[in-house]
Order: structure tokens, then C-alpha cells, then sequence
């Protein structure tokens, strides 16, 4: 509802002001000739008294759509995994708290070398050892950084000395033993 506005006898103000009815001082200064002139007015009991009614409100209730992603995902299309461990030697996000692990890693965060064969041959013949680890286990980075390298891999995978383009190996369950010296 609107304001309103309206006029009484001074005398019956305080019986408007019950109902809500406020005086409209700017007016009674304006028209009585200032605030002297507007007090005495009010006092008066036959004067007239300008009086207004506030427009009523009422609460309204506003609903908005709040776009948030579900648990382990962020970005503005929520399609970026997070994962709360940092996923470690170029191991990438896939998925929440899943890293992908290049060749040579593993674990949940992509942090526990592998141990492999080092070959001078892309695929990875038993009888094509490097020169400097020849039977030796050792990581994918400590083999594709020798010169004679040229794949790296545990028994039963072969690998290309690149990091461009590779992608995990240890999607699946796999069982290796791991040197501790």
C-alpha cells in the first residue's frame, strides 16, 4: 500500500498516531510559517495537522540458483577434478583424489618410483641392456637420461624414453617388486 496523506484537528493527532499516523513536520513548518509556528499548531487544539500513513511493506521472499559443484570437483562447468594430495612427477588429476602416474611412478600421489629395465632398443628386449645399468633395476628418469637409452620398463612393459604423450600404465592392479637398497 501507498503512502497516504491526510489532515486532522491537532487535538485528534494522538488518536491518528495509534493507528500509525505520523505528522508531517515539513509541512506544518511550511505552512504555519516555521517550526515556532508548526509547535504551536499542534499544541492547538483546533488547528489543522497535516499527517501521513508510511506505505506498508511486506517481507517478499526472493529465490535465487546458486551454481556449486559436487564434492572433488571445481571450474565454472564444475568439470575440473581436485585432488587434495599434490600429484607428483608430471602425474596428472583425473579424476577427485585420483592421480594419473607417468611411467615410473605410482601411488595416490604419483610419488613412489618404479623400478624397470633400461634398454638401447624401443622394444625392450632382454638381451638390449644399456650399457650403465645393463641388469640392474632402476627408475624411468635415472634410464631415459642416459644417452644409450632409449625405453625403460618392469617386466612385462616397455615405455619410450619420452615424457610428451605418455600415459599411465598403472590404471589396473599390478604387482612389483621393489628393490630397497
Amino acid at each position: 500500500m501507498k503512502e497516504q496523506e491526510d489532515t486532522c484537528q491537532c487535538g485528534e493527532l494522538y488518536l491518528r498516531e495509534k493507528d500509525g499516523w505520523k505528522l508531517l513536520y515539513g509541512k506544518m513548518v511550511e505552512v504555519y510559517g516555521g517550526p515556532t509556528g508548526a509547535s504551536q499548531a499542534v499544541i492547538s487544539k483546533n488547528a489543522v495537522c497535516y499527517i501521513y500513513k508510511p506505505a506498508v511493506t511486506q517481507p517478499v521472499d526472493m529465490l535465487r540458483t546458486v551454481a556449486q559443484c559436487c564434492d572433488g570437483w571445481s571450474g565454472t562447468n564444475c568439470d575440473i577434478p581436485v585432488c587434495e594430495q599434490q600429484c607428483l612427477n608430471l602425474g596428472t588429476c583425473t579424476a577427485p583424489n585420483t592421480c594419473e602416474c607417468l611411467p615410473g611412478y605410482h601411488g595416490n600421489d604419483c610419488s613412489i618410483p618404479l623400478l624397470g629395465y633400461c634398454y638401447t632398443t624401443v622394444g625392450c628386449t632382454m638381451n638390449t641392456f644399456t650399457q650403465t645399468y645393463q641388469t640392474a633395476q632402476v627408475d624411468y628418469n635415472n634410464c631415459c637420461h642416459q644417452t644409450d637409452a632409449l625405453a625403460w620398463g618392469p617386466v612385462g612393459q616397455c615405455f619410450p624414453c619420452q615424457t610428451s604423450g605418455l600415459t599411465s600404465f598403472y590404471k589396473g592392479e599390478f604387482h612389483f617388486y621393489l628393490n630397497d637398497n
